[in-house]
């Protein structure tokens, strides 16, 4: 089971296209929306990203579902990296748990 679970990840990363080195300016929030699933409504969250890159002309926007708040910014900053960021100079972001104060 762990070999067919570790290949579609693979597949995954793989359709993932490589992200800028450096963007100028990342956006990052979170938002909570009200689901309905077999008859119960439940509270989830989904992180957003938009990224802009120097010359204005590329944007990156994501957008995930989160399920832990403590360690979702982590898992963010984490992908961001292994997709070929290294360097973003603002990050605008408004007091979300979990996110680094600096």
């Amino acid at each position: 089971m762990s070999a067919v679970t570790d290949a579609v990840l693979e597949s995954r990363r793989l359709a993932e296209p490589r992200l800028e080195a450096t963007y100028a300016i990342v956006f990052f929030d979170a938002i909570r929306v009200k689901i309905r699933n077999e008859g119960m409504v439940n509270n989830r969250r989904f992180t957003w990203r938009l990224g802009c890159v120097a010359r204005a002309t590329k944007k990156s926007r994501t957008v995930d579902r989160a399920d832990r708040r403590r360690e979702v910014w982590l898992r963010v900053m984490t992908e961001l990296r292994n997709r070929g960021t290294q360097d973003i100079l603002i990050a605008v972001v408004d007091g979300l748990k979990g996110f680094p104060e600096r």
